[in-house]
């Protein structure tokens, strides 16, 4: 393969993974669903600020993952308001941390922990 090839088949294949929603231990489409009509201000949130890092289903590779088995599962970040304060620290990452406002990190904090709390 020529360089140029390879590069193209290399970039295609992380576009696909990046798209791909991991090995199953993602929330499942009807889960998302189920908490976008719960929570659909911290649906709309979680759309605009969070999912082009960590995917919509929460699980992308280029990111942590922030819904799923295991994730959210350090102390602190099983409840709304402990992880609404995780996220107004430290999301999105590095100098824009604290960016949103305290009613958007709770939107996000609410719409997270309704996927996780419909996982069976």
């Amino acid at each position: 393969m020529t360089a140029p090839r390879t590069c193209l088949f290399v970039a295609t294949a992380l576009v696909l993974a990046a798209c791909g929603r991991g090995s199953g231990g993602g929330p499942s489409d009807a889960q998302i669903s189920a908490a976008r009509r719960a929570v659909p201000a911290g649906a709309k949130v979680f759309a605009l600020y969070c999912s082009s890092c960590h995917g919509e289903h929460g699980d992308a590779p280029m990111a942590p993952a922030v819904l799923g088995e295991g994730a959210l599962s350090r102390p602190g970040l099983d409840s709304v308001g402990g992880l609404q304060q995780y996220l107004k620290r430290s999301m999105p990452p590095g100098d824009d941390a604290g960016s949103l406002s305290d009613e958007q990190y709770r939107a996000v904090a609410e719409y997270l922990r309704r996927v996780q709390s419909t996982r069976r």
